[in-house]
């Protein structure tokens, strides 16, 4: 990195930290604008990205999360962003705006627990109706025939 790539990433990296702070008491417009500042010093770095996600809008922060998994796919605090967006939004937007976000493909965002347990249920529902109607008519079946009693 050439000695002005390190000066901007210096800044970048003041103006993130300063958006950190901002964030924690509460400013949510001004750590949104000190996080836009860090993208325009150095916008190779995943970091600012990753604070501006986390005070937009559910669906803007799956986009800025997309942005830095493109500058850094190995980012474990960019796939736990995903998580955390995806959770924010309610399950009927979750599938179109991680399809805008154009997400990488090996992404998968776990379902959250009652959706999970909702589509168990569904499953099981499906599996047991034929089986009970499968057991019913075997007895039917069987209600007629004589026991050979040897």
């Amino acid at each position: 990195m050439s000695e002005r790539g390190k000066d901007r990433r210096a800044e970048a990296q003041a103006l993130a930290a300063a958006a950190r702070q901002a964030m924690e008491r509460g400013r949510v417009a001004r750590a949104r604008q000190l996080a836009k500042r860090a993208i325009r010093a150095d916008p190779t770095w995943e970091v600012p990205w990753l604070v501006l996600a986390a005070v937009a809008d559910p669906a803007d922060g799956l986009r800025y999360v997309a942005r830095a998994l493109e500058l850094n796919p190995r980012s474990r605090a960019a796939r736990r962003a995903v998580r955390w967006c995806v959770r924010r939004l309610p399950p009927e937007a979750r599938r179109g705006a991680m399809r805008q976000a154009r997400l990488p493909g090996d992404m998968r965002v776990p379902l959250a627990p009652m959706e999970a347990l909702t589509r168990r249920r569904l499953l099981s529902a499906r599996l047991a109706v034929p089986a009970f109607l499968l057991v019913g008519l075997m007895g039917f079946w069987w209600n007629g025939k004589p026991v050979d009693a040897h």
